[in-house]
C-alpha cells in the first residue's frame, strides 16, 4: 500500500518470517498427527508431471536458484496429492537452503521396474556419511559450525513417513563440498505381473534375488537385485535360510551391487530374527558384497552390527575377493545341523 521502498523491504522481511513461522508449526501439527496415528490422506488419481511442474513452478519465486526439470514421464499415479506435493516441496526447499552460493537444482523423475523414481539435485554443502542415516530422524539436523540453517530438523522425518504410507521410500547420495542427491521411490499400481519365479532344486531366480547352490565350492551364492523393501527382504532372506538347510554349508556370497535405493526399514529385523535363524542352520561365514550406493551400505552395516552370534561377516567391493575370502576360511561346518 505504501511506494515508499523501505516501507516495502520491511513488508517482504515480514512476510518471509511469517511464511518461515507457518512452515514451523505446520511441521510440528503434522509431526503431532504422525504421533497420534490421526494424519489423513486422501487418495486420488493425479498426474504425476504436473504435480511435479506445479511443485517447482511455486518455488520459482526464489531467485538465487534455477529449478531444471530435466526429464520426466508423463504418468497417472493414485495418492494423496497434496502430501506427495509436501515432500517434493520439502526436497526442493532442502536443495536450496543446503546450496547457498549456488543457483541450479536439477531434478529428474523415471519409471523404472513399476516404480516412479525421483531424484532431486543439488551442488551445495552435502553430508558426510556418518550423518546420511540420522536425517530421518525427527528433530535431527546437521551440526555445521560454518553455516547456520533455520527449522527444526522435521521435514524429512515427515516426508519419509508420508512415502512410508504410499509403500514407498527416501534415500539419499551425497559427498561433502560437492552436494547431494535426494530420492523418493513410489511403486506404481500396475495390473502387469512380474515373471514367475524359476525354481530348482539348487537354484532359485524371481525379479528380486538369485540363489545358485555351488556344490563345487560347498557355498550359497546369492545376488539381490533391484529396489527392495520390507516383504521383498523378508521373502528372500527365508528362501535363503530354506535352501541353507536343503544344502548344508557354513558360508555365504551376498552380492548387493544390484540393488537400487535403501532397504533399511529390514535392517533391524535382518540382524534381530535372520542372522540368529541363519547360524542356527549352521552358517559361519559371511562374504557380503556391498551395494554402490551408500544407503545400500548402511543398511547392511546396520544388520550386521546389530548381529550377535558367531557368525563371520567380511565386507567386499568385488565377487573375486569375496571368493578368495571364503576359499581361506577354515571348513567348521557342523555335520549334526542336517
Amino acid at each position: 500500500m505504501s511506494s515508499d521502498a523501505q516501507v516495502q523491504e520491511y513488508i517482504q522481511k515480514s512476510a518471509k518470517s511469517i511464511y518461515r513461522l507457518e512452515r514451523l508449526i505446520s511441521d510440528l501439527l503434522d509431526v503431532t498427527k504422525l504421533n497420534a496415528g490421526e494424519i489423513g490422506y486422501i487418495s486420488k488419481t493425479f498426474n504425476f508431471k504436473e504435480m511435479l511442474l506445479d511443485s517447482i513452478g511455486n518455488l520459482r519465486f526464489n531467485a538465487t536458484h534455477e529449478i531444471v526439470l530435466e526429464q520426466s514421464a508423463d504418468i497417472e499415479f493414485t495418492g494423496d496429492q497434496i502430501r506427495l506435493e509436501q515432500v517434493v516441496n520439502n526436497m526442493l526447499s532442502n536443495a536450496i537452503k543446503y546450496s547457498p552460493g549456488e543457483n541450479k537444482v536439477l531434478v529428474n523423475m523415471i519409471v523404472e521396474k513399476r516404480n516412479i523414481v525421483v531424484s532431486v539435485r543439488d551442488f551445495g554443502i552435502g553430508i558426510r556419511p556418518e550423518n546420511l542415516d540420522k536425517l530421518f530422524d525427527r528433530y535431527y539436523r546437521i551440526n555445521n559450525k560454518i553455516q547456520h540453517f533455520e527449522g527444526l530438523g522435521l521435514g524429512l522425518f515427515i516426508s519419509s513417513e508420508i512415502l512410508r504410507h504410499h509403500r514407498g521410500n527416501l534415500w539419499i547420495e551425497s559427498e561433502p563440498g560437492q552436494g547431494s542427491t535426494f530420492f523418493f521411490r513410489l511403486p506404481l499400481q500396475t495390473t502387469q505381473q512380474p515373471a514367475p519365479p524359476i525354481r530348482r532344486n539348487e537354484y532359485y531366480k524371481d525379479e528380486h534375488l538369485e540363489i545358485i547352490v555351488n556344490e563345487n565350492d560347498k557355498r550359497l551364492e546369492v545376488d539381490w537385485t533391484g529396489f527392495q523393501d520390507l516383504a521383498s527382504v523378508k521373502h528372500g532372506c527365508l528362501l535363503m535360510l530354506e535352501y541353507l538347510k536343503l544344502h548344508p554349508t557354513d558360508r555365504i556370497i551376498n552380492d548387493n551391487r544390484n540393488v537400487t535405493g535403501t532397504w533399511s526399514e529390514a535392517a533391524d529385523w535382518v540382524g534381530n530374527v535372520w542372522f540368529p535363524l541363519m547360524e542356527k542352520a549352521g552358517l559361519r561365514y559371511f562374504a557380503h558384497i556391498l551395494a554402490v550406493n551408500i544407503f545400500g551400505q548402511l543398511s547392511a552395516k546396520k544388520s550386521i552390527d546389530i548381529m550377535a552370534g558367531i557368525i563371520t561377516t567380511q565386507y567386499f567391493t568385488d565377487y573375486d575377493s569375496a571368493r578368495q575370502w571364503l576359499q581361506s576360511c577354515p571348513e567348521e561346518f557342523d555335520e549334526s545341523s542336517k
